[in-house]
């Protein structure tokens, strides 16, 4: 059976229960207004579920305890308090203190009182609440007296008896409304206090005959319960444990049979110590809690009953559930501010159930395989009232049974269990898929790994192997795992892709599996499976030493002829998405860092390959791009601020590990923009003739392997502003006398590409190097003064190729 779940009770904190009667909300309109209030619940207002009640009150008569039961806890027990039995009932009644009829009134609110009372059979408390027309005046000795005199006859002290005036039930006066019931709350919680206190007084005066362990367990339960809905957490917290810590100390003694209740009761315990400590924010008490839960009931024997086959497997579905709920109390917790770590995190107690459920999964399959086929499900069901039974975790077909059922009904009860038994692997996924997602929140990197690999594997055993293939491959990408624990999922990968016929996967995996680095850990023979695949013929087996009959080849094989047959499109392979590859690319530009605008780069191009048969490709193209120089690493690339050159294509190639392809090409450089720089964006390798596939490397997988002081060239390349390029066109060296006035020609040529506009020459002394030498001055055209420096107009348009020359006076 699974574990049995204690209930929509246990869902939330518990609320103690009170009836509101005598209100007809449909036909009077404040009556309403009080309804309305009461029912808003708010955080500050005290823990109570209030109903309103109409009619014969429906509150279960009280149970002889005498009896011996066969049991230990009852399922009804928890909700008789929460939803049957309240802690007190309110009655509401219309009534003025100077009324005309007072004592027909006085008679009426005796009657209800009394017929209320009547129908109590667990001392329940009763209130009166009096709805008055005028306020009252604590002055008026005839209210007063009245006040006594109806106490009196309700049998009911002063402090269960209320008045609410009508004045505050006015639609203008619902701040009043609302101040003065949530004094009537308080009150009204102080009269449920009393209840529960008398009720913890009776229960903890029963005998128990022989201190049996199961009523001792049920009578601590029932403390702790009551302390709870009495709001005294730590006193529910002593009586949850001692529960507990009476189960653990009893555990040699537990009847066979009776295993699997003793273990829910067990499990229902401890749930609640967990819930009770995250609430009083003591995480590490919750956190050793489940530790000494784990460690005492997890490494218990399973029993042997209803077969040791499936107590075995009863046991492995309760301690997931156990990890599961334990992972629930603490991601609430977490959610109501506790801090986690990453080595205290639900994702810890996810992963754990998550195992047990799928080694329960291995049993499960186990059993299938060694049960009778084809048994008819037993009629009547023996499990149809599982979640009815009198006793929390009691095997349904027991009920009224004193120790076990006759022979007929236990079979049929196996049989149930065995038929109802599944695989539920889509079970184990999700717990997986909560525990990465904690792992995640956390940066538990490794642990998210490990997890992958495991749903990884549950994928595979579901069926879903291209779910399974992804992540896979998401884990031997990580380069940071040995390749002793690659090889196993690289193993089963291949095999998984070779199964479904996927070319692309079983590409991917051949390719990997090539590396000397795999060649070394798992022999294979996938140098000729895709040999095989690119010349369109059905791969081979690519493990020739896994056992594998040849029936089974035969047919993965014919698959792979007709797959290959309609085939239409090539497979394609992104390099940056696999850890590691067979060929390898590596590009870098023969220049200067920095190269001028138009100019034309050489761009080397480097094809190794790490097997020593020649691998045949049908082309390799190379992609450049050129882009604006990131300024800032926030900031987005628009549409125009790149560039893409027309690809590259450099014939067919023949590698092998003892011939690398290296190749240099020209690369014009034309519209690329000055602070821009230039990349190879990406080499695609096309292969195959039988199936087309394509091997794409782009800027995260070249020279990916590659350390950087052994690149030949430059990764990358700027595109820097023109150089000038105006010259002289020979040199000037003037010899005079001191005191002399002489002229020299001066002839400049323009060998940029680009033409100048308003070219003026400086000309200023420099400093003297010689003290024997006499100072230059200068003289303007068609001057007479001697000047130091000025500055003379040339031409306002100096073309490429242009030469101008002229004449200076010194």
């Amino acid at each position: 059976m699974d574990p049995i779940e204690a209930g929509d009770w246990i869902a939330g904190r518990p609320l103690q229960l009170v009836f509101l009667s005598g209100l007809d909300p449909a036909n009077k309109p404040h009556h309403s207004n009080v309804v309305n209030v009461f029912l808003n619940r708010t955080a500050e207002k005290p823990p109570l579920q209030i109903r309103v009640v109409s009619g014969e009150l429906d509150i279960p008569p009280k149970r002889d305890e005498k009896g011996l039961d066969k049991g230990i806890l009852r399922r009804e027990w928890p909700s008789k308090y929460l939803d049957k039995v309240p802690a007190l009932i309110v009655v509401f009644i219309d009534l003025d203190w100077n009324h005309p009829s007072w004592e027909d009134k006085k008679t009426e609110a005796e009657s209800k009182v009394a017929s209320i009372r009547a129908s109590l059979r667990h001392g329940t408390k009763v209130a009166l609440v009096l709805i008055q027309q005028k306020s009252t005046n604590v002055s008026d000795n005839l209210a007063a007296d009245r006040a006594h005199e109806l106490c009196q006859a309700c049998s009911l002290s002063s402090k269960q008896l209320f008045i609410l005036s009508a004045d505050n039930l006015l639609p203008n006066s619902m701040s009043n409304l609302q101040s003065f019931s949530l004094k009537l709350e308080m009150a009204f919680h102080e009269l449920c206090q009393v209840f529960y206190h008398q009720r913890l007084k009776t229960i903890r005066s029963r005998s128990i005959p022989n201190n049996s362990p199961a009523l001792v367990v049920r009578q601590q339960f029932k403390l702790a319960f009551l302390s709870e809905l009495r709001q005294d957490t730590h006193t529910a917290l002593r009586n949850y444990r001692l529960a507990y810590d009476q189960c653990k100390d009893t555990v040699e003694q537990w009847d066979g049979v009776d295993v699997f209740e003793w273990r829910s009761v067990v499990g229902l315990l401890n749930y609640k110590m967990c819930e009770l400590a995250f609430l009083h924010s003591t995480a590490l008490e919750a956190i050793n809690q489940m530790r000494r839960h784990t460690t005492i009931f997890f490494s218990s024997a399973p029993g042997i009953y209803p077969t040791p086959h499936l107590a075995s497997i009863e046991l492995l579905l309760w301690k997931s559930k156990q990890c599961y709920q334990f992972a629930h109390l603490f991601e609430r917790s977490v959610a109501s501010g506790l801090s986690a770590l990453a080595t205290l995190n639900p994702g810890t107690h996810l992963d754990q159930a998550a195992g047990i459920y799928a080694a329960a999964n291995t049993e499960i399959l186990a059993l299938k395989r060694n049960s009778p086929q084809n048994v008819p499900y037993p009629n009547p069901d023996p499990l149809a009232n599982a979640s009815s039974t009198v006793f929390f975790g009691q095997r349904p077909w027991r009920v009224n049974c004193e120790g076990l059922a006759s022979a007929e009904v236990e079979a049929a009860a196996v049989n149930a269990i065995t038929q109802r038994l599944v695989m539920n692997h889509e079970g184990v996924i999700t717990l997986l898929s909560a525990a990465l997602a904690q792992y995640q929140k956390y940066g538990c990197m490794r642990m998210k790994k490990k997890v992958m690999m495991e749903m990884a594997n549950t994928c595979y055993a579901n069926n879903e192997i291209q779910r399974a293939l992804r992540f896979w491959g998401m884990v031997i990408k990580d380069n940071a795992l040995p390749y002793s624990i690659r090889k196993d999922m690289m193993h089963r990968a291949t095999w998984a892709a070779y199964a479904i016929t996927s070319i692309q996967d079983f590409a991917i995996c051949c390719m990997q599996l090539m590396c000397p680095a795999y060649s070394e850990v798992l022999p294979s023979d996938c140098v000729g499976c895709l040999m095989d695949l690119l010349e369109g013929k059905p791969p081979r087996a690519p493990f020739p030493n896994d056992d594998i009959s040849k029936d089974q080849l035969l047919t993965y094989q014919t698959q792979f002829q007709q797959v290959i047959k309609e085939a239409r499109d090539p497979f394609l392979v992104h390099a940056s998405k696999i850890a590691e590859l067979f060929l390898e690319t590596r590009v870098s530009f023969l220049d200067e860092h920095t190269v001028e605008q138009g100019s034309k780069v050489a761009v080397r191009v480097e094809l190794i390959s790490k097997i020593g048969q020649m691998f045949k490709l049908n082309n390799v193209i190379v992609h450049l791009k050129a882009k604006k120089f990131p300024q800032d690493s926030a900031s987005t690339t628009a549409e125009t601020d790149f560039l893409l050159y027309d690809p590259i294509p450099l014939g067919p190639v023949e590698v092998n590990i003892d011939s690398p392809m290296q190749r240099v090409v020209l690369v014009d450089l034309k519209d690329a923009k000055q602070n821009w720089i230039v990349t190879v964006s990406k080499v695609v390798l096309n292969m195959g003739t039988g199936v087309r596939g394509e091997v794409e490397f782009d800027e995260n997988a070249l020279n990916r392997n590659c350390h950087v002081e052994n690149i030949v060239g430059l990764e990358f390349l700027k595109i820097g502003g023109e150089k000038a390029s105006i010259e002289l066109e020979k040199t000037i060296n003037v010899d005079c006398l001191i005191g002399e006035v002489t002229s020299t020609e001066i002839t400049l040529k323009n060998s940029s590409k680009q033409p100048f506009y308003g070219l003026q020459l400086d000309f200023k002394r420099k400093e003297q190097k010689h003290t024997e030498a006499a100072a230059v001055l200068f003289v303007e055209k068609d001057g007479n003064e001697l000047k130091s420096e000025f500055s003379m107009r040339i031409c306002e348009k100096f073309d490429a190729g242009e030469m101008v020359s002229f004449y200076q006076e010194l």
